[in-house]
């Protein structure tokens, strides 16, 4: 007879703490790429956390019997004998299937996949080299650093920041496990753990040890504002909190007891949270958070809102012309791409790359149209148009600067370029004149250390931003007529880059989200720089 279920004890057997970091490093992981929408993040909060939990029990499962030897586990459901083995074994094998299922239908088999390596190296590497080898805290540091690749994964890929804070969750957990074995040395040798500690009783090597883990991971927590990827204000943030990190670290090296232990371990625990928030701050700020003073007036709705210029529906068609010549188009079907059956972007046509002329420059590239002439305003308040163009190779793309979603990566995007001193001018035209003023616009690149020599950006009137986007760029925008999804941006515009050279004729539309289109942007450059100087 099956032995009912009491779920007492069912929280010392997921571990709250473990699971909870879990999640933050995951949403984390996430947050740091900027995705361009939130859909996938309850699923992998959901996924992760389950993943984690499931991982927890199995490891109780495996080491029940160290468990009844260890005074700080004797809570835990086989040693009270609350919960049966099957119920456990149940309990860690449908969390570690729903959590992963989750993750798989809610984000990608990649992000599952992530996940279900680490829960491999956690049980099948990590738990038995416990009782084996004191490196054991090296392994099954691994698979708690993997949340971040997972989180980063589900919101769009893994990039050069997402990896160092890999390495920094990987580090961070050195000095705080050891901290934990260094506590309950006594414990963990009755239950035949192989810690540090245990081989080290009177912790001779971590208390010079301590000092330096806490050290890398202060060195790594800079690493993000060394590259770039972050601002001055997060690196002051990651070094004083570092510095609290450290302080403790410093007062276990003076007085290896058991207080100063536990000092490192509530100050760890502590750390992580907030820098790693810190960090997501720092990089979502610029976007997300629209100016103070406006804030404080209007509603979220209200603050996504374009003026009723905008209201209009975008014609149907899309004209390519060349030089006055040329063809009414008809694109492809309303947010599709026409490289791919994957939306592009809500109810924004699309341009059928296939349709473009030929011109006969030497390179290669289609045209698919001359701008017209159009007036805008830039960042300075002064005139911008076509003459401010000509003679110059551009890239183009429409945005604003409230917009919570899309804009962040084509954002990220360009500005990676100007990093990167791609020889190229670059125009973001804002698709909320009503609130994107000069002013507005200057701050939004300062905010994202834009070149102020490369990059302008211009707002006008509504009618202006209209005809030029759908008439010069194809590149329509348009609004929503019903009430906007919570969150979501009334303003509907897309998510290509187009490529202007120096004679005002735009020669290719790229994705801001497909790495293979933006190499080929970048190549495109050089060789239309290449026709330009003659070579």
């Amino acid at each position: 007879m099956t032995a009912p279920l009491n779920l007492e004890g069912f929280l010392p057997l997921i571990r709250p703490r473990i699971v909870f970091l879990v999640g933050v490093s995951a949403a984390a992981g996430m947050f740091l790429v900027q995705p361009a929408s939130l859909a996938p993040l309850p699923w992998l909060l959901a996924g992760t956390m389950l993943v984690a939990a499931a991982g927890c029990a199995l490891n109780h499962l495996l080491e029940r019997e160290a468990d009844a030897s260890m005074e700080r586990t004797q809570n835990r459901p086989l040693v009270t004998g609350s919960m049966t083995v099957g119920q456990v074994k149940g309990v860690g094998l449908s969390g570690l299937v729903v959590g992963l299922s989750l993750l798989a239908f809610g984000c990608s088999w990649v992000v599952a996949a992530i996940e279900l390596g680490a829960a491999v190296i956690y049980l099948g590497l990590y738990t038995p080299l416990k009782s084996r080898t004191t490196s054991n805290t090296w392994v099954g540091a691994i698979s708690g650093a993997a949340p971040v690749l997972a989180g980063a994964q589900a919101g769009g890929g893994i990039d050069r920041l997402v990896l160092t804070v890999f390495g920094l969750v990987f580090l961070w957990q050195l000095p705080h496990f050891f901290a934990i074995a260094s506590v309950y040395r006594d414990e963990y040798r009755r239950g035949g753990m192989k810690m540090l500690s245990g081989a080290d009783p009177e912790d001779a090597q971590l208390r010079w040890q301590m000092p330096l883990q806490v050290m890398s991971v202060v060195l790594v927590s800079w690493l993000p504002v060394m590259e770039g990827d972050a601002h001055l204000t997060y690196g002051v943030t990651a070094l004083l909190l570092g510095g609290v990190f450290l302080g403790s670290a410093w007062r276990f090296r003076n007085r290896a007891d058991s207080e100063s232990a536990k000092g490192v371990v509530r100050v760890s625990v502590a750390y992580l949270p907030l820098v790693l928030l810190a960090l997501v701050m720092d990089r979502t700020g610029p976007i997300v958070a629209s100016e103070h003073d406006h804030l404080a007036e209007e509603t979220s709705a209200a603050c996504c809102a374009p003026d009723d210029a905008l209201a209009a529906e975008v014609p149907a068609q899309v004209a390519l012309r060349e030089d006055g010549g040329g063809a009414d188009l008809a694109p492809t079907p309303p947010g599709t791409s026409p490289s791919s059956s994957e939306p592009a972007y809500p109810d924004v046509p699309a341009v059928d790359d296939h349709l473009a002329l030929y011109v006969e420059d030497g390179t290669g590239l289609p045209s698919f149209g001359t701008l017209p002439e159009f007036t805008l305003v830039d960042q300075n308040g002064e005139g911008f148009g076509l003459p401010q163009m000509e003679g110059e190779i551009w890239v183009v793309d429409f945005i604003f600067t409230r917009c919570a979603g899309i804009c962040i990566p084509m954002t990220r995007a360009m500005v990676d370029m100007q990093e990167d001193h791609v020889d190229v001018r670059y125009l973001s035209v804002t698709v909320d004149p009503g609130y994107d003023s000069p002013d507005v616009l200057t701050k939004y690149r300062e905010k994202w250390d834009g070149d102020a020599e490369a990059w302008m950006l211009a707002t006008g009137s509504s009618a202006a931003i209209t005809d030029l986007s759908e008439k010069g760029f194809s590149l329509p925008v348009r609004t929503r007529r019903e009430t906007p999804v919570e969150g979501m941006p009334s303003i509907f515009h897309s998510g290509r880059f187009a490529l202007v050279d120096a004679a005002g004729r735009v020669r290719g539309f790229y994705s801001h989200d497909d790495q293979l289109e933006l190499r080929r942007l970048r190549e495109d450059i050089e060789t239309l720089s290449a026709a330009s100087s003659g070579l």
